[in-house]
């Protein structure tokens, strides 16, 4: 198995269902699973992915886990060589899981990567962030980096300077979709 993509959810279920549609629309070329954690939904989440995505691993949960720890149920079960962590709010673009691997597979020393994040309009989202600092809390309290968005040095933790437009090492990545090597 190449690639494990895990969501986890909580009555998420009209935003889970296009994900998984997404995921089953334009499926990568490497082998996949797709594990989901339901969260203990009242909507009916658990019951539609047993109707319509029978492929799925459905782990369902008594109570509400949150985030981190509905993710670290599933990772125990994950039998791929990278483990995706996908909201269930994203659409998986075609070719996305299939270049976050192969990157993942030209770069053996590099342990986590993210795509470019995009909003509902297709305006592109800032995923990296730098490691809070004194002067990174002193820019964002006194509006210096909303101010001067563009400048490196008054960004504070927020990079918005970076278009997104290359590979780049960063201290943070937002996880609302991100690819890692176990």
């Amino acid at each position: 198995m190449d690639i494990s993509v895990v969501i986890v959810g909580w009555n998420a279920r009209h935003y889970l269902e296009l994900c998984l549609d997404s995921l089953a629309e334009a499926p990568p070329r490497r082998s996949m699973e797709i594990l989901v954690v339901d969260n203990a939904s009242s909507d009916g989440t658990a019951e539609m992915i047993e109707t319509r995505f029978r492929h799925v691993k459905l782990i369902r949960s008594r109570e509400n886990l949150g985030f981190s720890k509905g993710n670290n149920l599933a990772i125990r079960q994950c039998q791929g060589r990278y483990i995706a962590l996908v909201n269930p709010d994203v659409v998986v673009f075609p070719g996305c899981l299939d270049a976050l691997a192969d990157f993942l597979d030209q770069n053996p020393k590099v342990g986590n990567v993210g795509p470019r994040v995009f909003n509902p309009d297709m305006t592109q989202q800032s995923t990296c962030r730098r490691f809070p600092s004194l002067w990174n809390n002193f820019c964002s309290a006194t509006g210096l980096a909303s101010k001067f968005k563009e400048s490196r040095f008054f960004a504070g933790e927020h990079m918005f300077y970076f278009p997104h437009d290359r590979t780049l090492a960063i201290n943070v990545l937002v996880g609302c979709f991100f690819d890692d090597s176990p």
